[in-house]
């Protein structure tokens, strides 16, 4: 298991994110979720779970409240502690919410933190979405900048949004996530001079809702298999 699920507040974080919608879990004659990966590839496997980490207000909307919002922020605050960022950028839209309440704890040690809400533009072209700088915008001049997002996959859209920032003259060494589902992504931004800090695992946090009995044995041996099969 990661870390955060060996201490209280983690646990305590998970428990909430499944009490309150965020982990869906397709039944065993359900053909699963899509993913972003299925705009590139559309015959792979769907999956067999899907994390909702998404607000209300979302333009996709999804069940992340503004407490837990607040609660991940403090969270992610906590795992990057040793590290000092002139700005964050949420990669639209799911992280642009974690973004806005990574910053906005009023913490004393973190005012050197601003949020930069209008750097980065998800673009749609026939059916297929990318991140992009948004025009105008103001230089970086090589300002370290810690990107946000909800989950990561295969980390295509963290690319398109690392090469975007770094077009606008960001220094980008760092991604935080709520979840990795420890499918290429990690591996994909480290040839990117990119390390990748995660919450939880998929496999931890899967485990630990097994262990938890909130998912059934069936359903955890079926969402291991296609991870093991879809690396």
């Amino acid at each position: 298991m990661t870390v955060l699920l060996d201490t209280t507040e983690g646990r305590l974080l998970a428990d909430s994110l499944f009490r309150i919608g965020v982990v869906e879990i397709a039944g065993p004659d359900e053909e699963g979720f899509l993913l972003k990966l299925h705009e590139r590839s559309p015959d792979a496997p769907r999956s067999p779970f899907y994390l909702n980490l998404r607000t209300p207000e979302n333009p996709n909307p999804g069940p992340l409240s503004s407490f837990a919002c607040k609660a991940i922020g403090i969270a992610i605050k906590e795992m990057l502690v040793a590290h000092r960022f002139y700005g964050v950028c949420g990669i639209p839209h799911a992280g642009e919410s974690l973004a806005r309440a990574f910053t906005h704890l009023n913490l004393n040690t973190d005012a050197y933190v601003y949020y930069a809400p209008s750097h980065l533009a998800q673009i749609q072209t026939n059916g297929r979405r990318r991140i992009e700088p948004l025009l105008p915008f103001n230089p970086l001049n090589g300002e370290a900048v810690l990107v946000l997002d909800d989950v990561i996959t295969q980390a295509d859209t963290k690319i398109e949004a690392i090469t975007a920032l770094r077009s606008m003259g960001a220094t980008v060494r760092h991604l935080a996530v709520v979840v990795d589902r420890e499918q290429g992504g990690e591996q994909a931004l480290q040839e990117h001079g990119v390390k990748v800090h995660a919450l939880f695992t998929i496999r931890a946090l899967l485990a630990y809702y097994r262990q938890a009995g909130a998912i059934p044995e069936e359903a955890y041996r079926r969402a291991i298999a296609y991870l093991e099969d879809n690396r």
